[in-house]
């Protein structure tokens, strides 16, 4: 027996199979009866053969025969008990004229004898069915642990395999995180370090911007998540440092509608290198140019939007090197599987490029 089930299934099984023999030991009990040493154990001959019954069906002929081959399993059962019924019957003859008086005869014609043995049987095929009910009782048993085990087993690995991703997914989004704020930090020095040559007091301004840029990429590059009202903020701090070296003849319009007050959560710095890119790439030093930028969000998604002028001399550019749109692609399919939308590209004319971002996701968890 492998477990306490196991235990108590033979137990009962067990107890009701003694209990059915002592039954059977008073049915059959003669009408006299002398308590010697031959009649006790004439009288054991039946129970003995049930046990012998029980146990060989419960140990040898359920498990070996009854899926795989049951025609074999009831010729080997009904061999078994016409045997055992057979020599009980002969034991109980032996007990009968034992313990009758020699002038009774119990039985007088083989047709007797052969109903006795039918009922010997029958009782016989009791034992057989208590013993194969308790082996498949067990082994359903047995199939219902291994299946437990394979299910903790399997989630055990499955929560081990999460962990490593979780652990990979987090490094490489700090990895990230450290790719995009060094960038953009070298070309804001770059632009104020010009700026303060020519214009003292707007070059001091963008130095306040600046601070306000660092103070969140060092209060939030633990977290994967700050309420949308941040980062909104920072990115106008972020468009104010990037029109220090903008002329007359470029248009920036931007236009943020969210919620007030806002619960929404997004991922830190996710929008800041396509902005960045509309700057880079939107902007012409001889020509008209413009960008537009727009954010919506509500309860159900947050909407980012980013589109500039283009100079058509350099198509493909923009789309397939632009600063930091290869991290923005990983941390999106990092922190939002299969809850975002992005859509980039131009116009027909070719002279406009846009990138969408729609994310499903509003309720991100704060780490």
């Amino acid at each position: 027996m492998k477990n306490k089930k196991d235990r108590y299934l033979f137990t009962v099984a067990s107890a009701i199979t003694w209990m059915m023999m002592i039954l059977v030991s008073i049915v059959v009990m003669p009408h006299v009866y002398v308590p010697d040493a031959m009649g006790v154990i004439l009288r054991l001959s039946f129970p003995i053969g049930m046990c012998i019954v029980f146990f060989t069906n419960y140990y040898w002929l359920a498990p070996k025969f009854f899926h795989r081959r049951s025609t074999v399993y009831v010729i080997l059962n009904l061999l078994l008990m016409f045997v055992t019924a057979a020599v009980t019957h002969y034991c109980m003859l032996k007990l009968y004229q034992h313990e009758l008086p020699p002038r009774i005869d119990p039985l007088n014609t083989w047709n007797e004898h052969l109903l006795y043995i039918l009922r010997n049987m029958v009782v016989l095929l009791l034992s057989a069915g208590v013993a194969t009910l308790t082996y498949m009782s067990v082994r359903w048993s047995h199939l219902e642990m291994e299946k437990q085990k394979a299910e903790l087993e399997w989630q055990h690995a499955e929560m081990k395999r999460q962990e490593a991703e979780m652990g990979r997914v987090e490094a490489e989004l700090k990895m990230l995180q450290t790719q995009v704020s060094p960038h953009v930090m070298l070309n804001t020095l770059n632009n104020i370090y010009a700026l303060i040559q020519f214009d003292k007091e707007k070059a001091q301004k963008a130095v306040i911007s600046l601070s306000k840029v660092l103070g969140y990429i060092l209060y939030t590059r633990k977290d994967n998540t700050i309420n949308l009202m941040e980062d909104m903020e920072l990115i106008q701090h972020f468009i104010d440092l990037m029109k220090i070296h903008l002329t007359d003849n470029v248009k920036v319009d931007v236009k943020i509608d969210i919620p007030t007050p806002c619960n929404i959560r997004v991922a830190p710095f996710i929008f800041v290198p396509l902005i960045e890119n509309a700057f880079k790439y939107g902007i012409s030093p001889t020509s008209a140019s413009f960008i537009n930028i727009s954010v919506t969000a509500d309860e159900q998604q947050i909407t980012f939007c980013v589109s500039n002028s283009y100079d058509t001399g350099g198509i493909g550019h923009q789309s397939s090197h632009g600063v930091g749109t290869e991290q923005v692609s990983k941390r999106l399919q990092l922190l939002y599987p299969g809850k975002y939308q992005w859509e980039k590209g131009f116009n027909h004319n070719k002279d406009i490029y846009t990138s969408k971002i729609i994310i499903y996701d509003t309720h991100m968890r704060h780490h």
